[in-house]
C-alpha cells in the first residue's frame, strides 16, 4: 500500500457517509455507544427501505508483520458479543476500516462477529493484493486468516455493502 494519510475519527464517519449518500443512502441518524462500547449506530434509508449499521471505524495501516510487508489491518478492542446484533437484512454489525492512498478513498469491511469474546485488542487484516484491487477496480472480495473482507471505493459501495448483507445475513 501506499503512504496513506490517517484521518480523525471524524473524518472517517464523515467519509462513511460519503459513501453511503454516493451508495443512494440517506443519512437519518447518527448515534454514540447506544447499543455498543466503542460502536456506533447509523440508519440509513435507500429506496424506502431502513439499515441500521452498528459500525467501529478506524485507520487502515500496515500490520508490522516482519515476515510479510504486503499485509494491512486495523486494531479493534474488546466486543461484547451479546450486546451485537445479529446480521440481518436491515441490521449488521461490521468493522469499518477507513484510507486515504493517491487521493482516493477506500473502505474495508468485517463482520464484527468475526472478533467478538476476546479480552485484548485484535488485529482485522486484509491484503495489500485486496487494497490494490479496490483502487483498479473499484472493488474486492477476499479472505485473510478465514476471514471475509469486503472493500470498496465510493463509486462500488451499493454493490459492496448488499453483498456483505446478503453473505452475512442470519
Amino acid at each position: 500500500m501506499e503512504e496513506n494519510r490517517n484521518l480523525s475519527k471524524e473524518q472517517m464517519i464523515h467519509t462513511f457517509e460519503l459513501f453511503l449518500l454516493r451508495a443512494g443512502y440517506i443519512i437519518i441518524e447518527l448515534t454514540h455507544e447506544k447499543t455498543c462500547k466503542n460502536f456506533y449506530d447509523l440508519v440509513a434509508r435507500k429506496e424506502n427501505k431502513d439499515l441500521l449499521i452498528h459500525f467501529s471505524i478506524r485507520n487502515i495501516g500496515s500490520a508490522f508483520l516482519p515476515y510479510d510487508k504486503t499485509v494491512l489491518r486495523i486494531q479493534t478492542g474488546p466486543i461484547d458479543q451479546n450486546l451485537l446484533p445479529e446480521n440481518k437484512t436491515n441490521e449488521i454489525s461490521v468493522l469499518i476500516g477507513v484510507t486515504v492512498s493517491s487521493d482516493k478513498e477506500i473502505l474495508a469491511i468485517w463482520n464484527a462477529f468475526y472478533f467478538t469474546g476476546h479480552k485484548t485488542n485484535r488485529s482485522c487484516y486484509l491484503s495489500d493484493d485486496s487494497f490494490k484491487e479496490a483502487i483498479n477496480k473499484g472493488k474486492s472480495r477476499s479472505s485473510y486468516s478465514d476471514t471475509p473482507v469486503y472493500v470498496s471505493d465510493d463509486s462500488h459501495f451499493s454493490e459492496t455493502i448488499e453483498m456483505y448483507i446478503e453473505e452475512n445475513k442470519i
